[in-house]
């Protein structure tokens, strides 16, 4: 199900409550448990608290067994969960929302039409903010060159066809109108679209997509997420280009796989640059390296903890 209490601190957006919706799911053709599925794309997933969930069963209950591995695509089947999307529709207070935190929305082995109903619903909920976050930005950009309008509202039509009150079914035909009428949802002011960087290799690999990007529809709001932090980052190409970074170094969450020791510069420097530009930074974890060298708790999420430079967690305006 949508998990309304999730302890992604950022996940928040600036209001009370922050929450994780994940629609996307995976079934293990062999056992037919239910979990979830990604590709790690680079060195910065090795330590991918949502691969270890699934591959050891998160309480029991949730995980198909199968790490997160090209290879394990072809032992599962991509599926729907249309109860975990329609979840945010309903809820009525204000929430940050991160979708599909579990997975990448934007990975190769998603049906367009899941893709598609994620945003479709997230349009329905107008009354929260939405983050969307990928390692793969190309497909972003491939989805604004495409009809992706026409997707969206094939998928509010769909989910015409579950919603019967008179109040859903008038909130739908709002929503197909308003896209009609010119209402772009990916550049409405209460959605967020992030990338991954890092290390400076991925911003040299997404610099280019991020301006094409921001090119083709000025209004979208882009952001970065800069966790885990691998390396430092020259964020100058991004300038004028996104408007929040949310920085964090790594938690332990495979034990034999290494851990890279971020550097408080790293972040200190990400903070400063931030403030020349004139965007949010959110600070989230110094990471479980940093934590035990100074004999703190878990992965050094606590604030009052950090040296002070670092205690800073901003969010961009709505």
């Amino acid at each position: 199900m949508a998990n309304r209490h999730t302890g992604i601190s950022w996940a928040t957006l600036g209001l009370q409550e922050g929450a994780t919706a994940n629609p996307i799911r995976a079934v293990n053709k062999e056992t037919g448990d239910e979990g979830h599925f990604c590709i790690r794309k680079n060195g910065r997933c090795r330590q991918c608290y949502s691969s270890r969930f699934n591959e050891q069963r998160f309480r029991g209950t949730l995980g198909t067994g199968l790490g997160f591995s090209a290879q394990n695509l072809k032992k599962v089947d991509i599926i729907w969960k249309e109860k975990h999307a329609a979840q945010v529709w309903g809820w009525t207070k204000p929430t940050g929302v991160f979708w599909a935190d579990m997975t990448d929305y934007a990975g190769e082995w998603v049906p367009a039409w899941m893709r598609y109903r994620m945003f479709a619903y997230a349009t329905l909920a107008k009354q929260h903010r939405h983050a969307f976050l990928t390692k793969r930005p190309q497909l972003l950009l491939d989805m604004l060159s495409d009809g992706y309008r026409q997707g969206v509202i094939d998928e509010l039509l769909n989910i015409s066809a579950l919603h019967k009150t008179a109040r859903k079914q008038n909130e739908i035909i709002g929503a197909i109108h308003d896209i009609q009428d010119g209402f772009d949802p990916f550049t409405a002011n209460n959605w967020l679209w992030g990338v991954t960087i890092g290390h400076q290799d991925d911003m040299d690999q997404f610099k280019m997509i991020l301006h094409d990007i921001k090119q083709q529809r000025p209004n979208i709001r882009l952001w970065v997420s800069y966790e885990p932090a691998h390396g430092p980052v020259n964020w100058w190409p991004l300038y004028g280009v996104v408007e929040w970074i949310v920085g964090g170094a790594e938690s332990r969450q495979e034990p034999d796989q290494p851990l890279v020791e971020a550097d408080e510069e790293w972040f200190s420097s990400t903070a400063g640059w931030c403030r020349h530009a004139g965007i949010a930074y959110y600070h989230k974890q110094m990471g479980t390296l940093w934590a035990e060298k100074h004999h703190v708790a878990g992965k050094a999420d606590n604030p009052a903890e950090w040296p002070e430079a670092l205690c800073v967690r901003e969010f961009p305006e709505f």
